[in-house]
């Protein structure tokens, strides 16, 4: 469907471009008979439609052709509230409250951008509006790691998200040889890296020893589950998910945890936590596998020729790279598994461990290692593509 509204939107799904308005999505719910809500909801015309069936029946797509997130993203731009049992408000995130007057100031900003840009920067200003939007909201996290599972052949170990026992709702739970696995999904910005006043030390644990704590509290009431803590980022420097300093900030979560709690009673048991440590930090990342074959041509060449490229050759060399395997553009998905030594229910050992995948946890001298590394990484590091930390 292609709305000729004046007020419609573009956005793409699977690759396809459509347009649609918000008196479009009102119009075809006007239609339709609302399905059941479980944790999402939409308010049309004083009924509750889940999201998936606005866009179904706005674009005449068949359910399996998109996902929840995305039908949330495109009417959350056409201005819906997405209602969620999980939060509070649908623009509060996993570890901080967005002022909606803030918000609000943010999408006039953003619409006026793309309104009065020149046309051939049109295009870049929806793209910046929807990356604002996306990382505030943290679904862009969410699909990707989704899109991590299906790839990886863990899409039907999926589990329904819903309420668990303690009203927690984990982004994802996973079952696999009948253990079920929790995970909670955060993003990292850069406004974590601002500091936070003139006297603050030095913390380069800080941002991801608070997700941490925050993905502790908020699986603190899920028993017989591994507990682990998806972080992601598309614009930190590199070095934050270091091994080390993931381990420092899991160091630290436990240390605040053990120094928080109140003086106990001479002659009394100390109460245990109410929050236990989490069994694994798993980064999920976008490796530019592309690039890093690129950059390995690029040398080979230089060496045999016993000079750089000139700016005219790189560019050459980057045209015939195009729908090669040195093609820039290409990236993996892959995780890196940091198991706690302290964790209670540790993770599967036959999960996330795909070509591309790596392991960090306690090995056999009883430091912190590296105990997996999949084929593919292994035969980059080998060719001097990328280098093991």
């Amino acid at each position: 469907m292609t709305s000729q509204s004046p007020n419609s939107r573009t956005f793409k799904l699977r690759g396809k471009t459509y347009r649609l308005s918000k008196a479009d999505v009102e119009r075809a719910a006007a239609k339709v008979e609302p399905r059941s809500t479980e944790k999402y909801a939409v308010m049309v015309g004083g009924q509750a439609y889940p999201p998936k069936q606005l866009i179904e029946a706005s674009l005449h797509l068949p359910p399996m052709a998109f996902t929840t997130m995305d039908a949330q993203r495109i009417l959350t731009r056409l201005g819906f509230e997405v209602l969620s049992s999980e939060r509070k408000t649908p623009m509060e995130t996993d570890a901080r409250k967005i002022d909606k007057t803030v918000w609000s100031d943010w999408t006039k900003y953003f619409d006026t951008l793309v309104m009065t840009s020149p046309e051939r920067d049109h295009t870049r200003a929806l793209r910046l509006t929807n990356w604002v939007r996306d990382t505030w909201l943290e679904t862009r996290a969410r699909d990707l790691f989704q899109a991590y599972l299906f790839a990886s052949g863990l899409g039907k170990s999926v589990l329904q998200r819903e309420p668990q026992e303690g009203g927690a709702i984990p982004d994802f739970i996973l079952s696999v040889h009948e253990k079920r696995i929790a995970l909670e999904v955060k993003e990292l910005v850069t406004v974590d890296f601002d500091i936070v006043s003139d006297v603050e030390l030095y913390d380069p644990c800080r941002p991801v020893r608070e997700r941490i704590t925050a993905a502790e509290q908020e699986l603190s009431s899920l028993h017989d589950a591994s507990h682990c803590l998806i972080l992601y980022s598309r614009c930190t420097p590199w070095p934050i998910f270091d091994w080390r300093l993931i381990y420092g900030a899991m160091r630290d979560s436990s240390e605040i945890k053990r120094t928080s709690d109140a003086p106990v009673a001479e002659g009394r048991e100390p109460e245990q936590s109410a929050t236990g440590p989490l069994d694994a930090v798993v980064v999920l990342e976008q490796l530019r596998t592309g690039y890093l074959r690129f950059k390995g041509h690029v040398r080979a060449l230089e060496a045999r020729n016993g000079k750089a490229l000139s700016e005219s050759e790189y560019i050459a060399e980057l045209h015939k790279a195009r729908g090669t395997e040195r093609d820039i553009v290409l990236s993996r998905l892959r995780v890196i598994v940091h198991e706690n030594p302290d964790g209670a229910n540790p993770l599967p050992k036959d999960v996330f461990r795909g070509a591309y995948d790596e392991w960090y946890g306690t090995a056999k001298d009883g430091q912190i290692d590296r105990t997996f590394v999949g084929d593919e990484i292994r035969s980059l590091e080998k060719d001097g593509l990328l280098r093991a930390s």
